[in-house]
């Protein structure tokens, strides 16, 4: 998945707060919209006059724009972690929360399917069994039991 393909899947899933999503989809999407807010509001700042006041009302409105797909993403995001989308409200505890939050997104999918639904990149589905992309299959081996 790239950066315009998460942003996408973002943007189509803004209303999806059931399933899961990982962590390239969910940080690409918080680089997209850094990105959309970032470039006009630091050209705005540096141009200034009404040209700058304008980029600077294009970067509010991007910001704006991202807020609800960011919140369902690092809802999914969480559950692809296996933890409910509430932990979410960890990041209102002052001092430590918004870093708690930043480690749960960070943190490895669950590779086997959970309570959200399917690895969405399609890992495996039985605990300690081996992923189908680590074990390729060789058509002159014959299979074992």
């Amino acid at each position: 998945m790239d950066l315009k393909e998460a942003t996408q899947s973002g943007f189509d899933h803004f209303s999806n707060w059931k399933g899961r999503a990982s962590r390239t989809a969910y940080w690409y999407l918080v680089l997209a919209s850094f990105i959309a807010y970032l470039v006009p509001a630091i050209l705005g700042s540096i141009i200034g006059g009404i040209i700058g006041t304008l980029l600077l009302i294009i970067a509010l409105i991007a910001a704006l724009a991202f807020i609800v797909p960011l919140l369902s993403a690092v809802v999914r995001r969480l559950h692809d972690t296996g933890r409910s989308g509430w932990w979410y409200f960890i990041g209102l505890v002052p001092f430590i929360g918004g870093i708690w939050l930043f480690v749960l997104t960070v943190m490895p999918s669950e590779l086997a399917p959970n309570q959200y639904g399917p690895d969405p990149l399609g890992g495996v589905s039985e605990p300690g069994a081996v992923p189908v992309a680590a074990a390729p299959v060789d058509p002159q081996i014959p299979p074992t039991a």
